[in-house]
């Protein structure tokens, strides 16, 4: 069930109810530590042979990892038999990073000191900088920030490569490789990034509040969602999609709303959600269950060419703040059980 501009006022809860409920959110989510803990680090292991190098502390294009020491000033050829692909785990999509991983068969142990990843459809070079060794048959993920994307970015454009620096025998090696993307992460996420761009050009949308109510059916979440167009264009925010956690309260797989919003207006849309399914460990290791994928169109986009950088429709995640989000994992919970 959605509703659009509801004006019913969200219905308050009692105080000894309130507190009580404050109890359980506080159990809820110190269980939620624990078992995302060991649920991360059970996927770390799965999801990479080795470990992945530290996370960045450092400018957005720039990742590193331990502290480099002095370069040889020798050099040395590259190693043969490595590979370079390019992917985000799950685990760094709420992180908003990805990774150059790199697959050493080599037949011995590398020790890689830096990686460069220039790709045309990015605004600047993504630099990884730090000291990490990758045993023969075993893949290391170097994870770095995602830059910007280069919306305007020609078509014709030198291929992507990555430039892989190594200390081998006391001496610098540099391997130039051209990087396979076998899920098409770069091209889903700079087309997403760059459709973003173009919807913020004429309105604001986001998730602006969490609450609950309750129903003959029981208690279900409201999630408001404000659209206010500041453009030109008119916005149409067409579905919204089930997550993981999330789905509308009917039971359907997704919400239908259609709700278009002229230049110059705001609207206030609610959707009712119910959990998904009760699963304490899809809760724990939660990474995208508070994130919700629209459908979105800018324009009139029969009427309106569509390329990959410019597109007038697509999809616009609608992304929990944290504490919304926590408001959410404490609702899931309480449905749920789960305290």
């Amino acid at each position: 069930m959605q509703r659009i501009e509801d004006p019913r006022p969200t219905s308050t809860v009692p105080p000894h109810v309130g507190m009580r409920r404050h109890g359980r959110r506080l159990a809820a989510l110190a269980v939620l530590v624990v078992l995302a803990a060991s649920g991360c680090a059970a996927e770390q292991h799965m999801t990479s042979p080795a470990p992945s190098a530290p996370a960045s502390t450092a400018p957005a294009s720039t990742a590193s990892g331990s502290a480099a020491p002095a370069r040889p000033t020798a050099t040395a050829p590259p190693p043969e038999g490595i590979t370079v692909t390019i992917d985000q785990q799950r685990l760094d999509i709420p992180l908003d990073m990805m990774s150059v991983q790199v697959h050493n068969r080599s037949g011995r142990t590398l020790e890689i000191v830096e990686a460069t990843y220039t790709d045309a459809r990015f605004a600047e070079p993504i630099q990884w900088v730090g000291d990490t060794l990758v045993p023969s048959d075993i893949q290391r993920d170097l994870r770095v920030p995602i830059p910007a994307p280069d919306c305007a970015a020609s078509a014709a454009a030198p291929a992507p490569h990555v430039e892989v620096t190594y200390i081998l025998d006391d001496a610098v090696a540099v391997g130039e490789y051209t990087p396979t993307d076998p899920f098409d992460f770069v091209p889903l996420r700079v087309a997403a990034d760059c459709f973003a761009e173009r919807v913020a050009q004429t309105a604001d949308v986001s998730l602006t509040a969490v609450s609950t109510r309750q129903t003959e059916a029981g208690e279900v979440v409201e999630l408001q969602i404000t659209v206010a167009d500041h453009g030109a264009d008119a916005l149409t925010l067409g579905t919204i999609s089930s997550t993981v956690l999330f789905q509308p309260a009917d039971g359907s797989t997704g919400w239908t709303l259609d709700a278009a919003v002229s230049p110059g207006e705001s609207r206030v849309l609610t959707i009712d959600a119910i959990p998904s399914r009760c699963d304490a460990h899809a809760l724990a290791e939660d990474k995208v269950g508070t994130r919700f994928d629209a459908s979105v169109a800018v324009g009139d986009p029969a009427t309106t060419a569509t390329t990959a950088t410019t597109a007038t429709t697509g999809t616009l995640t609608l992304v929990a703040t944290d504490a919304q989000r926590s408001d959410l994992y404490a609702y899931f919970s309480d449905r749920c059980g789960l305290t």
